[in-house]
């Protein structure tokens, strides 16, 4: 098991944080959608999910994989937790897919192997987005990790009774 990512002191860890995403949805799917949530628990699956694609193939991987959904809750989300360079990047990204409705939906619609127009300005972006400082892990933490430890409580707290 990873470590718990419940203590704002702890270093960043995208196993423990992905761990915890991935909880989180469990409880929810099992719970259904009656249950309320905080914005820190749906605001640490985000994180979980845009951190786990930028760093397995950048914007281009996080934008086909997202399939166009959750794309402004995703912004918000970077707000949220301060991590106004990714946000940058992230808009650059969004804003090359607006301008090129049908490239946008044909990489959505592709097996994101091939080439496609949409997908190679993704890449630069995520290059560029590789050499800036600070990268989401950075910059966002701080936040991060009082969302993650305001999402653990949650989910403890609310655990089916045996």
């Amino acid at each position: 098991m990873t470590q718990d990512i419940s203590h704002p002191n702890e270093a960043f860890d995208l196993d423990a944080l992905c761990d915890l995403a991935e909880r989180l949805q469990q409880h929810q799917t099992a719970k259904g959608s009656q249950q309320s949530v905080p914005v820190e628990a749906t605001d640490v699956v985000l994180a979980a999910f845009l951190a786990r694609n930028l760093r397995q193939g950048g914007f281009a991987q996080l934008i086909f994989n997202a399939q166009g959904q959750y794309l402004g809750e995703m912004a918000q989300m970077l707000q949220n937790f301060n991590a106004s360079n990714t946000l940058a990047f992230y808009e650059q990204a969004v804003r090359i897919c607006l301008a090129d409705k049908a490239g946008y939906q044909s990489f959505l619609a592709s097996d994101y192997v091939g080439a496609l127009a949409v997908k190679n300005p993704l890449h630069e972006v995520s290059l560029d987005y590789y050499e800036s400082s600070p990268q989401f892990a950075q910059e966002a933490w701080p936040s991060l990790s009082k969302a993650c430890a305001v999402a653990t409580q949650w989910l403890n707290e609310n655990q089916p009774q045996v």
